[in-house]
């Protein structure tokens, strides 16, 4: 339990908090430096994670630019992103009382309310990758002056996503999954109150195997 040795005791198991995930791999931040998690509710310490600055910023910006640019990702049919990501949510299943857990102890919210509130954002990935199932990204129309037309929507790029404290797991998880399952890289920054979920979730998508970056 790496989350131990770095002071996460709250049944929340964190591989490698001292690390950041860029390019499908665990790295030691640029800066070497840590930041302490500190509970609302004992004004304890409960988690160190690794702080990345502007360098790993880039690292990352670079990593999801060559992964749209070169990667499987974007260029695979819409069918086979989706089947990916329903294996992400598949590794988040076991997880959502962890989930709660974490956001009890960086935010102090009641676990009578964590738990509903984590299986509630879990069944939204569930939502948004029958939707993207459900939608045509390749449309036929009429034509003038041909057998048919084609509109077809496409993956835009790298996509950057912020999320603040309070919310944390709902609004990583919803803006990694929009930008996923359309085809696109996204680089995901969350609160340095609340990174935990985002930990889970980079453990998620590892162990669902999606391509790096």
């Amino acid at each position: 339990r790496g989350a131990d040795r770095l002071g996460v005791h709250l049944g929340v198991t964190v591989t490698h908090p001292d690390k950041v995930f860029i390019g499908g791999k665990w790295s030691s931040a640029r800066s070497g430096r840590a930041i302490e998690i500190v509970s609302p509710d004992t004004e304890q310490v409960v988690a160190r994670i690794a702080e990345a600055d502007e360098a790993d910023m880039d690292a990352a910006v670079a990593a999801a630019r060559d992964a749209f640019d070169n990667g499987p990702w974007p260029r695979m049919a819409p069918a086979e992103r989706i089947a990916a990501f329903r294996r992400v949510i598949d590794a988040l299943r076991p997880r959502v009382d962890e989930l709660a857990t974490a956001w009890n102890a960086q935010v102090g919210g009641l676990m009578s309310f964590a738990g509903p509130m984590h299986h509630g954002a879990l069944m939204t990935l569930d939502q948004i990758a029958g939707y993207a199932g459900a939608f045509e990204f390749v449309e036929r129309r009429e034509s003038t002056g041909a057998p048919v037309g084609l509109v077809a929507h496409e993956p835009v790029g790298v996509v950057a996503a912020i999320a603040p404290w309070n919310a944390p797991f709902g609004s990583i998880a919803n803006k990694v999954a929009c930008a996923l399952v359309t085809g696109c890289t996204v680089v995901m920054k969350p609160s340095p109150e609340t990174p935990l979920e985002a930990y889970i979730l980079a453990e998620a998508v590892e162990a669902a195997g999606l391509p790096p970056g």
